[in-house]
């Protein structure tokens, strides 16, 4: 199974950004492909590296992926 979800990424970070205030909140689309054959520990794995490559683009915006 694809499973795509949508996750709320804080946005700051850029150091001029952490005083100020304001709604700075930048969605992330996360995808996990499920195979019935894996183990939980594969899928959370495999959920951790989706996670962490996400953290490395997170200044994109949400609607380029959209868009894309």
């Amino acid at each position: 199974a694809d499973i795509r979800i949508g996750a709320p990424n804080a946005g700051r970070t850029r150091s001029e950004l952490e005083g100020l205030i304001g709604f700075f909140i930048n969605t992330q689309v996360l995808r996990v492909q499920v195979d019935e054959r894996q183990s939980f520990a594969e899928l959370l794995d495999q959920v951790k590296q989706v996670v962490t490559g996400a953290q490395s683009h997170q200044e994109l915006p949400f609607e380029h992926l959209v868009d894309a």
